[in-house]
């Protein structure tokens, strides 16, 4: 019976509805995310595999490398074993 009401509201409405309920994941997911990104760059560095200069990069919206990046994750060494 509810579906009649949909002929007769705006389509702009219904669309940005659907917009804002499918963005509530990510705005869940996102913090979790960040703070994982955190944890990795306070316990690990990450060093560029040589021989991959120059990059060659790949142009959409954003410039990002063609192929990607090889890196070599290492441990941050302890806090006061130096």
């Amino acid at each position: 019976m509810r579906w009649h009401l949909l002929s007769s509201m705006d389509p702009t409405y219904i669309a940005r509805t659907v917009f804002i309920y499918a963005l509530k994941p990510l705005r869940i997911s996102m913090p979790a995310t960040r703070g994982a990104q955190v944890r990795l760059y306070q316990r690990f560095t990450f060093d560029l595999v040589p021989g991959q200069e120059p990059l060659k990069l790949h142009t959409t919206i954003t410039i990002s490398p063609a192929g990607g990046l090889h890196v070599r994750v290492v441990p941050r060494a302890a806090q006061g074993a130096e």
